[in-house]
C-alpha cells in the first residue's frame, strides 16, 4: 500500500512540474549580463503563437528522446531473445523496437500532417 502512495505522489509532482514549467529568457537590457540574443516575449498577437510553438518543440524533442530509449530497449530485448529461443520474448523485443521508432518519427509526422 505504501508503494502505491509513493507512486501517486511522484506522478502528481511530475505532472505539476510538466504543467507549471515555462521557458525563461533573459532580457537583453540588463547591464553586466551577457545576452544570448533571445528577445523576451512581448504581449501581442504573436506571443501566444511563439509560446505554443516553443512548447511544441520541447515536447516533440522529449517524445523523440523517449522513442530513442524505447527503441534501444527493444533492440536489447530482441538481441537477448535469440539465444533464449523464446518467441514471446522475441515478439516483445520487436514490438518495443517498432514502437520506439514510431515515437522517434512521431513529431516529424505531426509537423508533416499539420503542414508546418
Amino acid at each position: 500500500m505504501r508503494k502505491r502512495k509513493k507512486w501517486k505522489v511522484m506522478l502528481a509532482v511530475l505532472a505539476l512540474l510538466l504543467v507549471c514549467t515555462q521557458p525563461v529568457r533573459a532580457a537583453p537590457d540588463i547591464p553586466g549580463l551577457p545576452t544570448s540574443g533571445a528577445e523576451p516575449l512581448t504581449p501581442g498577437e504573436n506571443a501566444a503563437v511563439s509560446t505554443a510553438e516553443s512548447y511544441n518543440d520541447v515536447f516533440g524533442e522529449a517524445i523523440r528522446v523517449l522513442g530513442y530509449i524505447v527503441a534501444a530497449l527493444g533492440g536489447a530485448a530482441l538481441g537477448r531473445s535469440f539465444p533464449a529461443q523464446d518467441p514471446s520474448q522475441r515478439l516483445n523485443g520487436v514490438l518495443f523496437l517498432v514502437s520506439g521508432l514510431a515515437l522517434v518519427f512521431l513529431p516529424s509526422m505531426v509537423r508533416w500532417v499539420m503542414g508546418v
